[in-house]
């Protein structure tokens, strides 16, 4: 009876140490897996950042790019319109001036 309970208390000693080199290596995998998850959430979060980034850029090119295009338009809607009023001021100046020279033809004609 001693050789069993000596024998059960040697076993029961080494169960105890493979359940704690069990609950070490667990442990050990555990936070090995916590520093890969963290890794590559950094990776991801920097790849994130950096489309962020980049469609930031492109917001801005595309902003500058519109506005100039407004401007563009602005600046050939305004010259449209200054050639509009040339013409018709100068029709005006043409009449005024066909009309004087009308006058003064009947008055040499007099």
């Amino acid at each position: 009876e001693t050789d069993l309970e000596a024998l059960k208390t040697k076993y029961e000693m080494k169960l105890a140490e493979l359940e704690n080199a069990l609950t070490s290596e667990k442990n050990h995998q555990i936070e090995l897996l916590k520093k890969e998850n963290e890794e590559n959430w950094c990776t991801r979060e920097q790849e994130l950042r950096s489309q962020l980034e980049i469609d930031h850029k492109l917001s801005i090119d595309e902003l500058v790019k519109f506005h100039n295009e407004a401007k563009t338009l602005a600046l050939t809607e305004l010259e449209t319109e200054l050639n509009l009023r040339m013409e018709k001021v100068h029709s005006q100046l043409v009449e005024e001036h066909m009309a004087k020279f009308k006058e003064l033809t009947e008055q040499l004609q007099r």
